[in-house]
């Protein structure tokens, strides 16, 4: 509902107008909720009054403050609406105490024509109490009007209502601030006569009207109100015209909903026969099911009513329930009398052909079919859903055109979508010639290539003509509708075959790779299709990062290669032992496995960047594929390192010309050690001291203590630093690649044991222990620049053959170079010398 705003000389329905030269300047206002609007409404127009009816789906304030603007002189304002103390129910919007602040700016517009004028509220109770007459005071504050308002219940008017005169609702509006000179808005046929109030009212039900004892029918008494109750709740009677009747429901089991408390027992002589409730909730429910006494009774009839106390009236006030021992009591409802059954003719389609060639001229011919024959003619509609399908035929003359039987076409769809054809006959037929169009070509020639899609199509398309549900006849089930295919040549439906695209199929075995057994990982490819000239180049991607540094390459290398350049940058690999060209290649069949294909975060072969390729680093890498059937064998690396199972998936992934099997995309496979853990002697290792100062070339001295027995041939364990970490220091080595016998190591002083070497980009120190303590000496290389501050974490870590210490795992060495050492005066020359550690090992800390 709009709001409308009306003169007493304008017809209901109108939505705005100038306002009638008879009008008394007086605006009524009524919500559309109350009892009887358009009695109110009517009224109030016989007297000259203009008269906006509230629309509920828009702020009440913001529509009366709209209305006031069609006013420079007003004489009085009148609100009928429902109302509760300190309260007036407009539509969805409540205007009180708590949403005077809200709406203050607009209230403040309404004194330019309300100030000293008069403001009349019909809403029940308004007034009443302290809240009603503080709202009032309020209200008179921001609008600067005369206001009446009513403490008692407003509207119809009964001697019998209620048992008092003063409880009896009234149109006196008995509570005036200011002096008012207003009569009310409505004539005294209306007020003897309106059956409503201006207040919430009460509509009694039950959920049913049959309860079974014996299957504890569940059962709630309902109340519902026209609208939200005031804030006190509104209270009712809740009876029965029998004494103690609650007790024939299961009370252990009763539960309320909307309801302020439990119902409080009033009755007369405490026999439970009439009960209080305050509702606080819109619906109010009170469920419980019928109780079971196991005493046969008979039918049983109970009626409940409700009354009014406070904050609302009761429309619907009276419900009767009976109750059953068993069902066998319930009378039994003669099922209804079904009217016959008419019945309708089916029709169903169908079509001789189903594809169309535009250069060839071709006809469809489809078939209208009823069950049986029509009275009449019977419309029946034929659709596509497309616009425009139907101009993909030859309807009009001159031949050829489309051409019916057993009936004609009546109309088409404003958007050529599909036809209305009166069928006359059981069978009819309609012949639908193929148009042969102009064709869209590429340069525009004939038509625009640029515009909308018509019937210049170029290429095959589907239309589907569907018979539509329509009066006097059903559709078959079976047989509703027809799909042509239409095209402009027959090369079209017949293309020249292309080449197929390859499909690619992947998966790993075995599922368990064992390092104490020595396993490898089998990848396994295979093509189904043509492979082109320099094969299928297809991705490989790994759940996590560094997946292959589980892996060796075919010379006993591990898989990745990690090098080290000049100017400090790590950079990776494959081994190039995957390279044919390789005097140890081996592992790759029916493929090429090239040394930079590996995924490091870096497109330059010369640099990494592990965060950029995230769980992609070192384990996604490239394979071109040159036979139908490929495989890439890695052995697995038996480390040092204790390390739990780990389970990992390698995924072919989409990429150009290749289509990935679906069925066969991936594999998975689970690492592991092979040997339980948590046998050996125990290690720890210290450092002293743990601020080394580069100018100063700080000797430090690193402490392994193993508690148990030592292998005769010695424990070698792994130190692990971060990468170039001990390049800090001054230490020199021959080629690492020497067996570890060979290896001469200078500037480190080692006893109780030897150092074996590091890993590839010298950040661990693999030692080898032969006594319970063993120590490493070594100082801090001056490198004649200033770095600051670093700070170089290592970790002890876990062995297969070892245990580490938890309390003494960790150090953490900390270099000082904050000033360069003054440089001598040149008298005389003067040389330089520095070291550049080439300890090189391989992967995952594998001694030599």
């Amino acid at each position: 509902m709009t709001s409308i705003l009306l003169t007493p000389g304008q017809m209901l329905g109108v939505q705005s107008a100038e306002l009638s030269n008879i009008s008394k300047n007086s605006l009524v206002v009524i919500d559309a909720g109350v009892d009887d609007a358009s009695a109110l409404f009517a009224d109030a127009r016989a007297s000259h009054f203009d008269v906006l009816l509230l629309s509920e789906k828009r702020d009440a304030i913001a529509q009366i403050t709209e209305a006031l603007q069609h006013f420079s002189h007003l004489s009085s304002l009148h609100i009928v609406s429902h109302g509760t103390p300190g309260c007036l129910q407009l539509g969805s919007t409540q205007l009180n105490l708590e949403t005077l602040n809200q709406y203050e700016s607009a209230l403040t517009t309404w004194a330019t024509v309300l100030k000293g004028k008069d403001l009349l509220l019909y809403g029940c109770q308004v007034a009443k109490g302290a809240m009603g007459y503080l709202f009032l005071q309020q209200l008179r504050q921001l609008t600067g009007a005369n206001i009446a308002a009513s403490t008692k219940r407003v509207g119809r008017v009964s001697n019998d209502e209620a048992p008092s005169i003063e409880d009896r609702p009234s149109w006196t509006l008995n509570t005036q601030l200011g002096n008012l000179s207003t009569p009310l808005a409505f004539s005294n046929e209306l007020q003897a006569t309106y059956t409503g109030y201006f207040e919430p009212v009460v509509n009694f039900s039950v959920s049913t009207d049959t309860l079974i004892e014996s299957e504890g029918t569940p059962f709630s008494f309902i109340f519902e109100l026209s609208e939200a109750p005031p804030a006190e709740g509104t209270k009712i009677r809740f009876e029965s015209t029998t004494p103690q009747a609650i007790n024939q429901w299961d009370l252990f089991s009763l539960t309320t909903t909307g309801l302020a408390d439990q119902p409080v027992d009033i009755s007369p002589n405490q026999d439970f026969s009439a009960f209080e409730l305050t509702i606080v909730e819109q619906r109010a429910t009170i469920d419980v099911p019928v109780f079971n006494d196991f005493i046969n009774e008979g039918p049983d009839p109970y009626t409940w009513t409700v009354s009014a106390i406070s904050g609302g009236t009761v429309g619907t006030d009276t419900a009767q329930v009976t109750i059953y021992d068993d069902a066998s009591q319930v009378p039994i409802t003669p099922d209804p009398i079904e009217p016959p059954t008419l019945t309708l003719p089916e029709v169903s389609i169908t079509s001789d052909i189903t594809t169309l060639v535009e250069n060839e001229g071709s006809e469809v011919t489809f078939t209208l079919t009823l069950s049986e024959a029509p009275t009449g003619p019977l419309l029946i509609d034929l659709a596509t859903g497309k616009p425009f399908a139907l101009g993909d035929f030859d309807i009009f003359p001159p031949p050829p055109q489309a051409s019916a039987t057993g009936g004609q076409l009546v109309g088409g769809n404003s958007d050529n979508s599909g036809f209305t054809f009166a069928m006359t006959s059981q069978t009819a037929t309609i012949k639908l010639p193929i148009f042969n169009d102009q064709d869209r070509t590429e340069n525009g020639a004939l038509t625009d290539p640029n515009g909308p899609l018509r019937n210049d199509d170029i290429g095959v398309e589907q239309t589907t003509f569907t018979v539509l549900p329509g009066e006097g006849y059903t559709v078959s089930s079976s047989a509703s509708d027809v799909t042509l295919t239409l095209a402009d040549t027959q090369e079209q439906l017949n293309p020249t075959p292309q080449p197929t695209t390859p499909i690619v199929s992947f998966s790993t075995t075995p599922e368990v790779i064992s390092e104490a057994e020595g396993n490898a990982l089998v990848m396994n490819f295979s093509v189904e299709g043509d492979i082109p000239e320099g094969g299928i180049t297809v991705n490989l991607e790994g759940d996590v990062a560094e997946i292959l540094q589980q892996f060796l390459a075919p010379d006993g290398d591990g898989a990745v290669q990690t090098r080290v350049t000049p100017e400090g940058n790590i950079l990776y690999r494959f081994d190039t032992s995957f390279e044919a060209d390789n005097d140890n290649f081996g592992n790759v069949v029916g493929g090429i496995l090239e040394v930079f294909a590996l995924e490091d975060g870096d497109p330059a072969e010369d640099n990494s960047n592990p965060a950029v390729a995230g769980t992609g680093f070192l384990s996604n890498f490239s394979f071109t594929i040159t036979e139908p059937t490929a495989s890439i064998t890695l052995p697995v690396f038996d480390d040092l390192i204790q390390e739990p199972d780990q389970t990992f998936t390698y995924t072919l992934a989409d990429g150009a010309g290749y289509i990935v099997n679906p069925e066969a995309s991936s594999g998975t496979f689970t690492v592991t050690d092979g040997v339980p853990g948590g046998v050996g002697p125990t290690v720890g290792v210290t450092a002293t001291p743990t601020t080394l100062i580069e100018a100063e070339q700080t000797v430090l001295e690193l402490t392994f203590t193993t508690e148990g027995e030592i292998p005769p041939e010695g424990l070698v364990v792994q130190l692990a630093g971060p990468p170039r970490a001990i390049a800090e220091f001054d230490v020199n080595a021959t080629n690492p690649r020497l067996p570890e016998a060979e290896t001469v190591v200078e500037g480190v002083s080692v006893t109780g044991g030897n150092i074996v070497g590091t890993d590839e980009v010298a950040g661990s120190l693999f030692l080898r222990i032969t006594d319970p303590t063993a120590t490493v000496t070594v100082p801090v290389f001056q490198d004649d620049v200033a770095e600051g501050t670093e700070v170089l974490p290592f970790t002890l870590l876990d062995g297969e053959l070892y245990e580490v210490d938890p309390a003494a795992s960790q150090v953490t060495l900390t270099i000082e170079d904050g000033v360069a050492p003054p440089t001598p005066q040149p008298t005389t020359p003067i040389v330089s010398f520095s070291t550049t550690l080439k300890l090189l090992a391989k992967p995952k800390a594998m001694p030599w």
